[in-house]
């Protein structure tokens, strides 16, 4: 993984010294070969990266290169030169050709900054749907821009106020909208956008066009075709430009729809792995037993890993410090279920009162209740809204409520660089990928806290915008599980020859006839939930103490049952309330 961290001085020549506790908590989980430094009176450019040698600078005509992510053109590279060498050229060359406009028609998730050694002008971009999160804080004096929010904080420290807007949108709609962190001043740069700095002014320029879908009135069978074909060329072009980052191997779908779609050469060569659970033994857990059958089939090169980022079974302050000392990067099915089998996935993912302003085929969904209260029976929108907030109001004190800014506008605004006749799947996508904080399947009770961090180490194909914009046009009914699914047919077409090995995936069943179902061992989805403990003790933190009504929470939730508490709706408090401890504590 590589990140960056800049820091711009907008008006008097920049002093080390005034950021050398936040330049060393960048520096301090990476190994000194894989850091590179550019300073001069106005800029500190900071790189880092987990593979040694691709932290490096690219310099073309004073001008200084580097990307974060994955960052690639439309050809394979050649295998007699350096990759990232390669790239970096091509890229340079375009960019002085045809200025900052040849970024949008570039692949991959990523930033691209951009110093001009001469003219003293810093330009840091990202790709069309903002898929590799940046954070942003401007100040009276300077900018940052960086991949760790906690850098960020760490500078402000006491001035690091929190965002109560931002945070009653996290329990009402799901996590902070339009690009909001819990911090107010620190954001989320906005996709396909470059921003531009140069003297005391930060500008912003849209450099890649919405997205415009209209409905996809193909048949199923020709949108499959189309959909796997672009899939496995889009793949095949990843993985050229990233040989050594490892794939993910489980037992469902997206990981076999992967494996099946690589070219052989590739799938001989790559490296696989497969995250071991802390809620099962290996010897009983499906992902590994289903993954050694696929790697002894297809003679591939895996291993089972740890990880202590994924599929937690305690979050406590370690957890998130884990995510941001995690370095690694991988090629995963993430977004792969939550896009093809959209329908079957989306009451689950999206809260209850965002559904009901973002839904445009609502009868092709379940509903899903999952507030503090029921709202079920309130038919306006407007007053559903009301409800939840005037029930959230009461356990922060303090708080006035004609003080709070809470629109359902912020639910379209986060999407604004997206037009779908189906607003609730780009919206979807956004929020898997972007939120800073979310109750992504079930919140608390999932290991998905803060998508904007953890989907800066996993990479996947399935969030190329090429496969989503054909995703985005067609009736949702057509996203699921069902044996006429988009997923079934795909499978049934083109990848026969990998379903003879079961799957624990839900399109593996009698009724679909894709693949056998796999009934051994245990399904590590059906096991992850998290457990937690002194839950008083939580709320003895200074800002909690002063500011959440304790009371009120032990009389309405089950704080004395951590098992009960953990399945709950105030699981998603809880873990709110874990986070804003561990990050008032660096």
């Amino acid at each position: 993984m590589k990140k960056i961290l800049c820091i711009y001085s907008k008006s008097q020549n920049i002093e080390r010294n005034q950021f050398k506790e936040v330049i060393d908590f960048f520096k301090d989980d990476i190994t000194k070969n894989a850091i590179q430094e550019f300073q001069d009176d106005k800029v500190i450019l900071i790189s880092k990266s987990s593979f040694s040698g691709y932290a490096s600078f690219f310099e073309l005509n004073q001008t200084l290169f580097y990307h974060t992510g994955t960052f690639y053109p439309d050809f394979y590279p050649s295998e007699k030169k350096d990759i990232h060498e390669q790239k970096m050229i091509f890229f340079a060359e375009k960019y002085f050709k045809n200025g900052s406009k040849v970024i949008a028609q570039y692949n991959g998730f990523f930033n691209l900054i951009i110093y001009n050694k001469t003219t003293k002008e810093l330009q840091i971009a990202n790709d069309p749907l903002g898929l590799f999160g940046i954070f942003i804080y401007e100040g009276d004096d300077f900018v940052i821009f960086c991949n760790e929010y906690e850098v960020i904080v760490k500078y402000l420290k006491e001035k690091a106020k929190l965002n109560i807007n931002s945070i009653f949108e996290y329990f009402i709609f799901g996590s902070p909208q339009n690009n909001k962190t819990f911090f107010i001043n620190i954001n989320l740069q906005i996709p396909g956008c470059i921003y531009y700095l140069k003297n005391n002014k930060l500008k912003i320029k849209n450099i890649s066009p919405i997205l415009k879908i209209s409905k996809n009135r193909k048949s199923i069978n020709e949108i499959a075709d189309e959909y796997f074909h672009t899939f496995k060329t889009e793949l095949n072009l990843l993985l050229k430009w990233h040989p050594l980052i490892p794939i993910t191997l489980t037992g469902g779908a997206d990981s076999r729809m992967i494996l099946a779609s690589m070219d052989e050469n590739e799938r001989k060569r790559r490296e696989f792995i497969t995250w071991t659970s802390p809620h099962i033994p290996n010897e009983e857990n499906q992902d590994i037993l289903i993954a050694k059958k696929l790697a002894s089939e297809y003679n591939l090169n895996h291993t089972c890993v740890d990880n202590e980022s994924y599929s937690i079974n305690h979050i406590d302050n370690q957890y998130f410090k884990n995510l941001k000392n995690f370095n690694g990067n991988i090629i995963s099915g993430i977004i792969g279920s939550e896009s093809l089998r959209f329908s079957s996935l989306y009451p689950y993912t999206i809260s209850e009162i965002s559904r009901r302003y973002i839904s445009s085929a609502k009868e092709c969904y379940n509903y899903n209740s999952d507030f503090f209260i029921d709202l079920n029976d309130i038919s306006s929108n407007k007053k559903a809204l009301t409800k939840a907030i005037k029930f959230l109001i009461k356990y922060f004190n303090n708080i006035e409520i004609d003080k709070l800014r809470i629109s359902p506008k912020n639910i379209n605004r986060s999407i604004k660089h997206i037009r779908s006749p189906y607003p609730e799947m780009p919206y979807t996508l956004n929020y898997l990928t972007r939120s800073f904080f979310s109750k992504h399947g079930g919140g608390a009770k999932s290991s998905m806290l803060m998508p904007a961090i953890i989907n800066r180490t996993l990479i996947s194909p399935f969030a190329n915008p090429k496969l989503l914009k054909i995703l985005w046009g067609i009736n949702p009914d057509f996203l699921s599980t069902s044996k006429d699914s988009l997923t079934t047919i795909i499978f049934r077409k083109h990848l026969t020859d990998f379903c003879k090995i079961s799957s624990n995936s839900l399109i593996a069943s009698n009724e679909n006839l894709v693949m056998p179902m796999f009934n051994e061992g245990k399904n590590n989805i059906n096991y992850c939930v998290v457990k937690y403990s002194n839950i008083r003790l939580l709320f003895e933190n200074s800002y909690l103490k002063n500011n959440i009504n304790l009371n009120k929470i032990e009389i309405e939730s089950d704080i004395n049952n951590s098992e009960t508490f953990a399945k709950s709706a105030w699981a998603d408090f809880l873990q709110w309330a874990l986070y804003i401890e561990n990050i008032l504590s660096l």
